[in-house]
């Protein structure tokens, strides 16, 4: 195998070595370039353990090297230069780092970094344990790594802390970047990897397939996947036809996507992994399914431990967000946006959590915001005027919610001490408030002006309710359970006492040994009687 460059003139180094050769190269005044090869015709760069082989040419200059265990290869071009790896026919191009050993490949300016196979050949970037390979481009350059038919691009990482871990599959055009009908692309990194993928302005790093191809950027136990970039990049794993996309990470893994302009971003986590998304104005479309454990996954935001903070921007952004086990999301959207989870529709929230999650939404189509819980999860919930809220919680759960003003709106917020709610209802007839009290189980409820309304007061202690009835037509109907106090503007004495006003009907019922007292209007009577069965109903005139 040859390596050669027409164009660098005086300095220019050819390295051909044959089964067990040692070649010296000299370039430039007396330096000495040793370089050994293997069998089978394999150029090597080889250096002693901790050594460092530094590689650095003038434009148009062309580099391909390999090293042993622990060596540091360095590749950095200038302007215009081409570090390229190239192989015809069945010939292979391996860049492979040994235990500890760090491949670089950096480029300025306009550089093109490629891997490129025609034929049959084969391309492998590959890591040993605790190796790293980072690929880094300013500017408008390019790194691509690139197959004909039939060919294999495999970037892979060992056991270890390995840096950077690109594996694709057997089979026909299983590659890394842009793959025909078929394909399959797939970044998989080890416990502890590192896979960087970083763009400078303008650049392009891309996982696109057709046809039936599937696409996964995935990371193990404690590995590092980041996505970064500026400008008008585009950071995207895109799929047609019947294609699968996951960016996914298990374990400690942490996965952080940063994408400016109208840039889009998709990504699925596994349990315990650290999700950041932070998305520019403009038409960007951010979607995020976090598995179960302690994920924390924040969107411009998210203080503390198992905090997603997700906010859009202006415009039509799109966020798409699923929680596991722990987490805790909330939402604020801007106008014209839609925040939606496993639903469609417009200005649609939905959100779905298991476990012990602080919240879960699962809405319709339609300015449809719907809440449903397992126990002891906490919701927040912000939405504008005309939204419709529906809200299922288990036992013990804390729910906060506020929507805009108009009539039939609810505004409900969670009041201290276990299982208290409060509820406070905008203005407009059928409107309910609702403010909890102190103490274990004690419901306060007062309601607005108009008929159909209600008023509920509770007094202290624990299991102790007072109720009023309002003016109008309204109606008021309360059922007590087994051995339960109900209080209706009673003090204590495990009684029950009930006031009807104007033509207000009166409805009680209590079960077991309760103890049932009413109270009429004026010219009323007062009747005290302990029931076996529910039936007690008082009309009272004013």
């Amino acid at each position: 195998m040859a390596l050669k460059d027409s164009k660098c003139g005086g300095d220019c180094i050819t390295l051909e070595a044959g089964g067990g050769d040692c070649n010296a190269l000299e370039a430039g005044g007396g330096d000495c370039i040793p370089q050994e090869a293997g069998d089978g015709d394999c150029i090597a760069l080889e250096a002693g353990g901790g050594d460092c082989i530094a590689l650095e040419t003038g434009g148009g200059d062309c580099i391909a090297l390999e090293a042993g265990g622990g060596d540091c290869i360095a590749l950095e071009a200038g302007g215009g230069d081409c570090i390229a790896q190239e192989a015809g026919g069945a010939d292979c191009i391996a860049l492979e780092a040994g235990g500890g050993d760090c491949i670089a490949l950096e480029a300025g300016g306009d550089d093109c970094i490629a891997q490129e196979a025609g034929g049959d050949g084969c391309i492998a970037l590959e890591a040993g344990g605790d190796g790293c390979i980072a690929l880094e481009a300013g500017g408008d350059d390019c790194i691509a790594l690139e197959a004909g038919g039939g060919d294999c691009i495999a970037q892979e990482a060992g056991g270890g802390d390995d840096c950077i871990a690109l594996e694709a599959g057997g089979g026909d055009d299983c590659i890394a970047l842009e793959a025909g009908g078929g394909d399959c692309i797939a970044l998989e990194a080890g416990g502890g990897d590192c896979i960087a993928l970083e763009a400078g302005g303008g650049d392009c790093i891309a996982q696109e397939a057709g046809g039936a191809d599937c696409i996964a950027l995935e990371a193990g136990g404690g590995d590092c996947i980041a996505l970064e970039a500026g400008g008008d990049d585009c950071i995207a794993q895109e799929a047609g036809g019947d294609g699968c996309i996951a960016l996914e990470a298990g374990g400690d893994g942490c996965i952080a996507l940063e994408a400016g302009g109208d840039d889009c971003i998709a990504l699925e986590a596994g349990g315990g992994d650290c999700i950041a998304q932070e998305a520019g104005g403009g038409d960007d479309c951010i979607a995020l399914e976090a598995g179960g454990g302690d994920d924390c996954i924040a969107l411009e935001a998210g203080g503390g431990d198992d905090c997603i903070a997700l906010e859009a921007g202006g415009g039509d952004d799109c966020i798409a967000l699923e929680a596991g086990g722990g987490a805790c999301i909330a939402l604020e959207t801007g106008d014209g946006d839609c925040i939606a989870l496993e639903t469609g529709g417009d200005d649609c929230i939905a959100l779905e959590t298991g476990g012990d999650d602080c919240i879960a939404l699962e809405a319709g189509g339609g300015d449809c915001i719907a809440l449903e819980t397992g126990g002891g999860d906490c919701i927040a919930l912000e939405t504008g005027g005309g939204d419709c809220i529906a809200l299922e919680t288990g036992g013990g759960d804390c729910i906060a919610l506020e929507t805009g003003g108009g009539d039939g709106c609810v505004a409900l917020e969670a009041g201290g001490g276990d299982g208290c709610v409060a509820l406070e209802a905008g203005g407009g007839d059928g409107c309910v408030a609702l403010e909890a009290g102190g103490g274990d189980g004690c419901v306060a409820l007062e309601a607005g002006g108009g008929d159909g309304c209600v008023a509920l007061e509770s007094g202290g202690g624990d299991g102790c309710v007072a109720l009023e009835a309002g003016g109008g037509d309204g109606c008021v109907a309360l059922e007590a359970g087994g051995g339960g106090c109900v209080a209706l503007e009673a003090g204590g004495g495990g009684c029950v006492a009930l006031e009807a006003g104007g033509d207000g009907c009166v409805a009680l019922e209590a079960g077991g040994e309760g103890c049932i007292a009413q109270e009429t209007g004026r010219g009323g009577r007062r009747q005290r009687r302990l029931v076996d069965r529910p039936v007690v109903t008082a009309n009272a005139s004013p």
